[in-house]
């Protein structure tokens, strides 16, 4: 291989512009005056070395490591073949070494985007191969040529290695066995084809043939590798051939960077970037959809208000349409707390509850091939624990249990008990400990496969149907919750996770039925009521003009502005959304506190990530609702400001 041969491909190795090959005079410390120059895609050239270059040339020899700079001046240019100048924006030196001594320097120039720690690491293997071609055209003894190579080769952190058409391989490095997991032994009798990835082999078949029939004599791509445990790895590789004058290909040396942490993190950001964009996406739809709840809840509060006492299939009918409308707005605040949009809320609940509610999502959800059976508590099993959280922790559970029996059908399975349990059940502390079983009898699962099926984007599922999220998440929440999942398989016999929950002696809090009956009546007392619905405002005006309260409605800020502006001291409260076109909420009451200092602010919001309840305060604002607000809740939380002024 010749220096030019050498340059241009450490210059496609690095992505770099420029580069050259600096020898050592033959028996003497200085170096050649004469370089053997080269531009990527043009042909080698004999020049000098800039002279600008030589404190980094001092440094890479004094401390013999790879060194290299990214602050070029106008002062640091030199001359193409042509005579032309141009400028060497960036520029990093390998050392070559033969015994320990500097026997030359390789330097390449102008990487777009500069030089860095990565660069170091291909070059270090970069180095080792140009040392043992440029100590063998120095005719330097075989045995301590073979020594030297060898301890350089085998000390790079790329996996390298040295094959030939003819005889196979011809050597490899420590690293190359480590990144796959076979001894010098093993490779030796393996080919290229048992090592490469089955979807990724047609490619790498292809480059290698063309670069032996000639069309190039070397190429860069990424595969994956399939390692002696079985695991798939991702490599960037790069290949450059040497070859005899009748242009036949005599040895290929092969250099492979594992790139799979590389990837695996660009896959988490992906990840977490499309969660960001699901979380603005349901925020959004929370935000909207919660205004139709508004109008909706709003009127059937009216239509139960007017319904005769005598007409009670009516008043049932009222009743359930109104339980839906909150159900609704439970979903919505699910949808917000997936996609980590709500805080979490923990308060005690029933987990029998909360089981029965996700077997009715089963059975609508799951084919007839997977039988459901439910196993309740004898009595209450109360947890203190977010509702969003234990959802999601069930369903995927089930979900996954599903996709173990989806081929063949299955029983499912799904009970609760309690238990007491210590530390070698995993339980952070001794106690009363609820237990919620989630048991399939689908394929089961390895040993192996136990030990990492909670690692975050661990998946057993086919490409593009899991994330491998789903029981990472379980074992987060469990564990934030102060309990611990245990997980037992068997091949062929199916899977049983068993999640331990901390059971507490309080009451689950049930959700309470207001009526109108039951929410305090207004004196007259005059509300400006603003939102830029008009089905919001129109029957919130109705609900508070039935309670006894005089109503002044605006569907701009700017025109509740003038209008409070008119005439301060005649409104006793202000209702506010909070998202509003050209003046939100918040600024609204802000420059109507300015005015006047004490009247009281209820904000109310469909979904805002830049409101929360600390932050309402702070601006004044007495109350921050989340619609849709109840009408009784409503009247409740209106009263409960108003008998604040007193």
């Amino acid at each position: 291989m010749t220096a030019g041969v050498l340059v241009e491909t450490c210059l496609k190795a690095i992505e770099a512009a420029f580069g050259w090959v600096d020898r050592v005079q033959s028996g003497g410390d200085g170096h050649d005056a004469a370089c053997v120059f080269c531009e990527a895609g043009g042909k080698p050239y004999v020049a000098q070395r800039p002279s600008f270059l030589e404190p980094l040339v001092t440094v890479c020899c004094t401390e013999k490591r790879v060194v290299y700079e990214n602050n070029g001046s106008a002062s640091s240019s030199t001359k193409r073949a042509s005579g032309e100048s141009f400028m060497l924006r960036s520029t990093l030196l390998i050392p070559l070494l033969s015994a320990d001594r500097i026997i030359g320097i390789l330097g390449l120039s102008n990487k777009p985007g500069g030089f860095d720690e990565h660069d170091t690491l291909v070059a270090t293997g970069l180095g080792a191969l140009a040392s043992k071609i440029l100590a063998e055209s120095d005719g330097v003894e075989s045995c301590e040529r073979e020594n030297r190579f060898k301890r350089f080769f085998n000390s790079s952190l790329v996996g390298m290695a040295v094959t030939s058409p003819d005889k196979g391989w011809l050597e490899v490095n420590d690293r190359l066995c480590e990144i796959l997991g076979y001894s010098r032994e093993e490779l030796f009798n393996l080919t290229w084809a048992d090592l490469t990835h089955p979807d990724d082999l047609p490619a790498d078949v292809e480059h290698f043939n063309r670069m032996l029939s000639g069309d190039y004599d070397e190429y860069t791509m990424e595969k994956r590798f399939i390692r002696r445990d079985g695991q798939t790895i991702c490599a960037r590789l790069y290949v450059n051939s040497a070859r005899r004058p009748d242009r036949r290909v005599e040895s290929i040396a092969a250099v492979i960077e594992d790139i799979t942490e590389h990837r695996s993190l660009e896959n988490h950001l992906r990840q977490a970037q499309k969660m960001e964009a699901i979380g603005m996406l349901a925020g959004g739809i929370a935000h909207d959809f919660n205004n139709i709840l508004a109008a909706i809840g709003g009127n059937i509060d009216l239509a139960l208000e007017d319904a005769p006492a005598q007409a009670t299939d009516l008043q049932g009918f009222l009743s359930s349409a109104m339980k839906a409308t909150r159900r609704a707005k439970a979903l919505v605040q699910q949808i917000l707390a997936f996609s980590h949009q709500r805080p979490t809320e923990r308060r005690p609940l029933d987990l029998n509850m909360i089981v029965k509610e996700v077997a009715k999502l089963l059975r609508a959800s799951l084919p007839s091939t997977i039988e459901i059976e439910i196993v309740p508590n004898a009595s209450p099993l109360v947890v203190y624990a977010d509702t969003t959280q234990i959802h999601q922790v069930l369903m995927n559970l089930c979900t996954n249990a599903y996709h173990a029996m989806r081929d063949k059908g299955g029983k499912l399975t799904v009970s609760l008990a309690t238990g007491v349990y210590d530390a070698n059940c995993g339980v952070p502390a001794p106690g009363i400990y609820a237990r919620i079983t989630v048991q399939d009898t689908g394929e089961g699962m390895e040993d192996a496969l136990l030990q990492r099926i909670f690692d975050p984007y661990f998946t057993t599922k086919p490409k593009g149907e899991g994330t491998g999220m789903g029981l990472a998440v379980v074992h987060g929440i469990v564990k934030s919750h102060g309990g611990a999942v245990k997980v037992t398989s068997e091949l062929s016999r199916g899977s049983t996770f068993e999640v331990l929950l901390p059971a507490v002696t309080e009451s689950a809090g049930d959700e309470i039925d207001l009526s109108f009956d039951d929410a305090p009546r207004g004196h007259g007392e005059r509300i400006l009521f603003v939102d830029d619905e008009e089905s919001i405002i129109d029957v919130a005006k109705k609900l508070l003009e039935r309670q006894g309260y005089t109503v002044v409605s605006a569907m701009a800020s700017q025109e509740a502005l003038a209008m409070f502006r008119a005439n301060p001291k005649s409104f006793d409260l202000v209702i506010t959304d909070q998202t509003m076109p050209r003046l939100t909420g918040l600024d609204m009451a802000r420059e109507i506190l300015r005015m006047r200092p004490d009247v009281p602010i209820i904000m109310c919001t469909g979904y805002s990530e830049k409101i929360t309840d600390e932050i309402a305060r702070e601006a004044g604002v007495r109350r921050l609702l989340l619609k849709p607000v109840l009408g009784p809740v409503f009247v409740q939380a209106i009263e409960g400001v108003l008998s604040q002024r007193a």
